[in-house]
């Protein structure tokens, strides 16, 4: 038996020092405590990297990249406690992204994606297919992935690789975003999606790190709809990115030491419209919503 205790639209951030999942109230401004906390040696968390939900499942995927495998957790786990199951795989190394879409798992390790049933669980798990090998350009491919008009797109330094969800094997990627000019990726990390929008991060950016949004459809030279840049901003490091469901309109970005809140739309370097630090937060990674339950 357990103990259900409904919560509203939270904000789970990963953090990869601190090997925790922090959860916090969207509305967070200034220094706040979280919400709750998964963190301890049950939990296996070692450098966690991006964290995905399903909330059909009520269940939280956990990028492992120091462990080599996923976690699953409860949506509503709590403290020092054990994931449900992994999901481990020979060859897939150091995983630092995972996307969910339907009934399947995406998971970025080692230059290739691997894609799971959402049921799966053990030590040594045949994924339902792989992508990957020379063709599929996911030579440097490191980072949050997201899947959006149908499909999986990758963080590849320079570029942003575009796979169809139901590709396999040695392909070519379908979309190869670069920019172009003062808009060129240099150091692109994370990329999400939200409706038609298509949010990447680059730490490096030009000349100072960035959070361009582009068309979901972009590719090649295609220019960015808006960017976020600036010292102003905050930006330092910046990570993974989500827009709340519950208010379009902002965008989250996690950095180095804290998580900003942006209009989705900004095209410039003006500061946040809030941020907030915690004690729980230490190197935030990848943020994701969850809605009530």
């Amino acid at each position: 038996q357990f103990t259900v205790n409904p919560f509203i639209n939270r904000l789970f951030v990963s953090n990869s020092v601190g090997n925790s999942i922090a959860a916090f109230d969207p509305t967070s401004n200034g220094s706040v405590g979280a919400n709750h906390v998964i963190s301890g040696a049950l939990t296996l968390l070692s450098n966690p990297g991006q964290i995905a939900v399903s909330e059909a499942r009520q269940e939280l995927y956990v990028a492992n990249s120091g462990a080599d495998e996923v976690e699953v957790f409860y949506l509503q786990a709590e403290g020092n406690v054990a994931p449900l199951r992994h999901i481990k795989t020979a060859g897939i190394t150091a995983p630092t992204g995972v996307a969910v879409s339907g009934n399947e798992l995406f998971v970025l390790g080692n230059q290739q994606i691997a894609v799971y049933n959402l049921t799966d669980g053990g030590d040594a798990v045949l994924p339902q297919r792989l992508i990957g090998g020379a063709n599929t350009l996911m030579t440097t491919a490191n980072g949050s992935i997201a899947i959006g008009n149908g499909q999986v797109l990758v963080p590849n330094v320079l570029t942003v690789l575009g796979f169809n969800t139901a590709a396999t094997g040695n392909v070519a990627p379908t979309k190869i975003l670069t920019s172009t000019g003062a808009n060129s990726l240099v150091t692109a990390r994370a990329v999400s999606v939200s409706g038609n929008d298509l949010f990447v991060t680059d730490t490096t950016g030009a000349p100072t790190p960035t959070v361009y949004r582009f068309a979901v459809t972009a590719n090649t030279t295609d220019a960015p709809l808006s960017k976020i840049t600036g010292v102003t901003t905050g930006l330092v490091g910046p990570a993974g990115t989500v827009v709340r469901p519950s208010a379009p309109s902002e965008l989250f970005v996690a950095t180095t030491s804290s998580v900003r809140v942006f209009p989705k739309t900004q095209n410039d370097g003006t500061a946040p419209t809030r941020n907030f630090t915690s004690a729980a937060l230490s190197t935030p990674l990848s943020l994701i919503f969850a809605d009530s339950f």
